[in-house]
């Protein structure tokens, strides 16, 4: 499935500066036309011809591709661009406010979650890309989808409410999982509410805040959490979201998913759409425990870095809910620490692990080189092991 949500032109109402590329570029190719045509024609024809041929193999697709036009100061670009480089190794992290205790109204939400909620337009060698961020921190830490700044030379971030418009810089991305932090100089911000997606039962309340087509911004969508864990193939990659009913479209990619008391629990990623059919596409976002994970890892080390145990394994709950060792990866942790397959992980630090996402936080706060104590069930014998955590890439 291909179909994330960013938007690849400017719109109906395009921007100032769209209009001023477009003009720049009409005025470029008449000059072109006017001095190669006309004065240098029957001189350097294979000359002109040899330049065409080498400009071509070097920026393939052109201008032309690029809605909207390009700007002659703007840098032609490549595959290999990539947004400036932020600093990571900083001292932040995103973590979880408690469940909000009071139900709100849509009308309540909106003012709430709106300040928090950004214009994301990055330029790139497929033309102009926008859609949503979502604010981290009030120093300008900012939360998107990969797909939105993907192959991006250059990208600015603007506020939904009280104006200001920034250039972005790029902390760090993981393309499986869709998710880049963005940091912009701007002081003073709204950071969301973020709470676990783990609370969210089918039927839930949801609400979906972003900038459809790029122009229509601010625009909040209703509708309920359809499922909580749907597995699908995004743009080759298999990933586990949040279904909802709630209406996405191009240019939502990067908003907030809010629960009814106005707290993010996940960022709106993707659309799925059945071809030759009347049926609506269905809605999904990246789950808020996913995006807390991945933001955190991108903070401290500009890439998605995976504390492991060295196991395959699954989620059970008979004979005790726990994580089931499918195979114990050879020259891993548990291999050496003598765990087997059929051995169930009860605990991890102490903390229950009664699914995945449980056994991932405690592993991810371990970190690479942590040790972690495991409870293991072995038929009807209960023990401990402690471990320490490597890096998954460098497990065979």
């Amino acid at each position: 499935m291909e179909n994330y949500l960013y938007h690849r032109w400017p719109g109906a109402e395009e921007r100032e500066a769209g209009l001023r590329a477009r003009a720049a570029l009409e005025r470029r190719r008449r000059w072109v036309s006017g001095v190669w045509l006309g004065l240098f024609w029957a001189a350097i024809a294979a000359l002109a011809l040899s330049a065409a041929l080498m400009w071509a193999a070097e920026h393939p697709g052109g201008a032309g591709n690029m809605p909207g036009g390009r700007d002659p100061e703007t840098p032609v670009l490549s595959e290999e661009t990539r947004l400036p480089p932020a600093e990571h190794g900083v001292d932040l992290r995103l973590e979880f406010a408690p469940a909000g205790e009071e139900l709100l109204t849509a009308a309540e939400i909106y003012p709430k979650v709106l300040p928090s909620v950004v214009l994301v337009e990055a330029l790139g060698i497929e033309g102009m890309s926008t859609g949503t961020g979502v604010v981290l921190s009030a120093d300008g830490y900012i939360i998107t989808n990969y797909h939105v700044i993907e192959g991006s030379a250059t990208a600015r971030v603007s506020l939904l409410e009280g104006g200001g418009e920034y250039a972005a810089s790029l902390v760090g991305y993981d393309a499986p999982t869709d998710i880049a932090v963005l940091k912009i100089d701007a002081q003073g911000l709204t950071p969301a509410a973020f709470v676990s997606s783990q609370e969210l039962k089918v039927g839930d309340t949801a609400y979906a805040i972003g900038n459809p087509l790029g122009y229509l911004t601010g625009s909040m969508t209703d509708g309920i959490i359809s499922a909580t864990s749907r597995t699908l193939t995004v743009g080759g990659y298999s990933m586990t979201l949040i279904q909802t009913s709630a209406a996405l479209s191009a240019g939502n990619s990067g908003g907030a998913l809010v629960n009814d008391r106005g707290q993010v629990v996940g960022i709106t990623s993707a659309k799925l759409n059945v071809p030759e059919s009347s049926t609506e596409g269905l809605s999904l976002a990246i789950p808020s425990t996913v995006v807390r994970r991945v933001t955190n890892s991108i903070l401290a080390h500009g890439e998605l870095v995976t504390p492991a145990l060295g196991i395959l394994c699954y989620q059970v709950e008979d004979p005790a809910a726990g994580i089931l060792i499918q195979e114990a990866t050879p020259g891993g942790p548990a291999e050496a620490a003598g765990l087997e397959p059929g051995d169930i992980i009860t605990a991890a630090n102490g903390s229950p692990t009664p699914d995945l996402e449980a056994l991932r936080e405690v592993l991810d706060a371990a970190g690479i080189g942590g040790e972690v104590e495991l409870t293991v069930l072995r038929g009807e014998e209960t023990f401990t092991v402690t471990l320490t955590l490597v890096d998954q890439d460098t497990l065979e």
